[in-house]
């Protein structure tokens, strides 16, 4: 019985396209993700500069019952605001509650009250201060924070 295979010419031929379709296949795919990845960075950055136009301020706020509070958030910038992330200092410990979507949007000039905001009274203790930090939107249910434009009110302070 005499078997003849490929000759060595012929495997290495097959091997040398064999990595250089793999090559072009990665790179073409490399190529892609840079591009995306670019464009992501981009309006990241972009937004990140349009923070310098954020302003808000915490016009109220109030404990409104156990576990409650209520807020009063003004938009003093020239950009439309889509979440916030309101940091409840207390005697305690600090309890962070996010707001977004649709009934977080606080257009430019508004005053807008946001009520029934639930955090955990046992573990905060008594509220000292609040902290707001505004969120700018990026592309849907992506956000970038402005935490350089974050506003902080103490209990006793005075509009």
């Amino acid at each position: 019985m005499n078997k003849k295979g490929a000759s060595k010419f012929v495997n290495t031929v097959l091997l040398i396209a064999f990595i250089v379709s793999l090559l072009i296949i990665i790179f073409l795919w490399g190529k892609t993700y840079i591009e995306e990845l670019a464009q992501k960075r981009g309006a990241i950055a972009e937004k990140e500069l349009e923070c310098q136009d954020v302003k808000i301020s915490i016009y109220s706020f109030a404990q409104t019952g156990p576990g409650k509070l209520s807020i009063t958030l003004e938009n003093k910038g020239i950009k439309v605001l889509h979440k916030f992330t309101l940091r409840i200092i207390g005697s305690k410990k600090t309890q962070s509650i996010e707001l977004k979507g649709i009934d977080a949007r606080l257009d430019i000039s508004q005053i807008k009250k946001f009520e029934n905001l639930e955090f955990v009274e046992s573990d905060v203790g008594e509220i000292k201060k609040i902290e707001a930090i505004p969120w700018l939107k990026v592309a849907p249910e992506k956000y970038i924070p402005c935490a350089k434009q974050k506003v902080i009110r103490t209990t006793n302070q005075n509009i």
